[in-house]
């Protein structure tokens, strides 16, 4: 159903930002990485979400929040898109 969503957005070509963020950080990436909804991350990346200069409170990226929830595909989806991310650090230092 989230995927539906976001390529219906998509598809009307809504302005509305990919990188706009809650109260907690969180972007629609980030969320989707949480929930390991593969195809949404692939989808977001496409429609130029950030991935390494977002962050949530914490400091964390979609990286660190799809690894964290072992969201394997969300993981590499990443990865093959933006391969720099593997060497950035949370405020952990995670």
């Amino acid at each position: 159903r989230l995927e539906r969503n976001c390529r219906g957005s998509a598809d009307r070509s809504q302005t509305r930002s990919t990188n706009l963020k809650d109260n907690q950080g969180k972007t629609s990436l980030q969320f989707a990485c949480a929930e390991g909804h593969d195809r949404v991350v692939e989808l977001l990346i496409k429609l130029g979400a950030c991935v390494e200069k977002v962050r949530d409170h914490n400091d964390r990226t979609a990286l660190h929040i799809a690894a964290m929830r072992g969201s394997k595909r969300c993981v590499q989806c990443i990865l093959q898109n933006h391969p720099q991310c593997i060497n950035l650090f949370d405020k952990n230092q995670v």
